[in-house]
């Protein structure tokens, strides 16, 4: 018998395992971690586009695809598919042969703190609003590759928000909250971009 209140936060009921440790005069309970599943997908990519690229792997990343091999035609689309890895936390190209490469989360650990993700957004968006006001103001408009950086910076704390939700089905208020500021932060930046561009 355990107390039902740590059995409610973790989930457990009766049958599942536990791990019991003694140290001195102490037994320790934890919870027993269960494997992994691998999510795997295959997809078929042709327009050469990193934009189009982002979107559909994106899309795989934030849904908590593990394992994502990727066809496509011309064998230069292996660099925009890297540009694509290096945007998503944790995921690299391990294997590449001419017409397909197996793009994988190597993650050492599990992401479970959403708040630093948060924060950075606020920063990052907020140093676009600056380098924005900057230049509107001083009539000279050099930033464009270091504002596409700052997008793409809030691209990617987006992601990895929406990933560990996913992953550690994290839904109630608190998490819906932070999904919703994470997008809402993302629709900012991509408009201070185009803004910027325009």
């Amino acid at each position: 018998t355990l107390p039902a209140k740590w059995l409610q936060e973790h989930k457990l009921k009766a049958g599942d395992d536990v791990n019991i440790e003694q140290k001195e005069n102490m037994l320790l309970i934890e919870k027993t971690k269960k494997k992994k599943e691998i999510k795997r997908e295959r997809i078929v990519l042709e327009k050469g586009d990193f934009n189009v690229y982002r979107s559909f792997l994106g899309g795989l990343y934030r849904a908590g695809y593990d394992e994502i091999t990727v066809q496509f035609k011309n064998p230069e689309d292996i660099q925009i598919l890297q540009d694509v890895a290096d945007s998503l936390y944790g995921f690299e190209i391990v294997d590449i042969t001419e017409n397909q490469c197996l793009m994988k989360s190597v993650y050492t650990e599990e992401v479970t703190e959403i708040q630093p993700y948060t924060r950075k957004m606020m920063y990052v968006t907020k140093t676009m609003q600056n380098t924005l006001m900057k230049d509107i103001k001083q009539k000279t408009f050099s930033s464009k590759s270091q504002m596409f950086y700052l997008r793409n910076t809030i691209l990617k704390q987006r992601d990895i928000i929406a990933r560990t939700i996913v992953q550690h089905k994290l839904v109630n208020e608190k998490y819906t909250a932070y999904n919703t500021i994470a997008n809402n932060l993302w629709n900012i930046a991509k408009n201070y971009y185009n803004l910027y561009v325009y």
